[in-house]
């Protein structure tokens, strides 16, 4: 029985760990368009300065954008290493049940 639970909690937290690695590519790619956009941003920035006129607000709210999805990265990150270091977790205590079990049985 303690086999079967250290074995669905593995599988458990190897599945959200694949979730979160997907979310995780994801909001990258999500933060990746956004400096794009706040690049391109940047650049009409310029043009419109050369020009006379200025799109801050526009500017303002892409980096107020970038720094939301930058936040989400970095939450998503540490949510990433603190199930990873569960599943390790979890994966020495299999590993140790293991041994004993088989130590028992011979």
């Amino acid at each position: 029985e303690r086999w079967r639970r250290a074995e669905a909690e593995v599988e458990r937290l190897a599945s959200a760990c694949r979730l979160l690695a997907e979310h995780l590519a994801l909001l990258e790619e999500e933060a990746q368009d956004y400096r794009e956009r706040a690049d391109r941003l940047e650049k009409e920035r310029e043009a419109e300065d050369r020009e006379g006129t200025i799109s801050s607000r526009v500017l303002a709210t892409a980096e107020t954008e970038l720094d939301d999805v930058v936040k989400q990265t970095k939450l998503a990150e540490q949510d990433w290493s603190q199930l990873q270091e569960k599943s390790t977790s979890v994966s020495r205590h299999f590993k140790h049940a293991m041994e004993l079990s088989e130590k028992e049985h011979t």
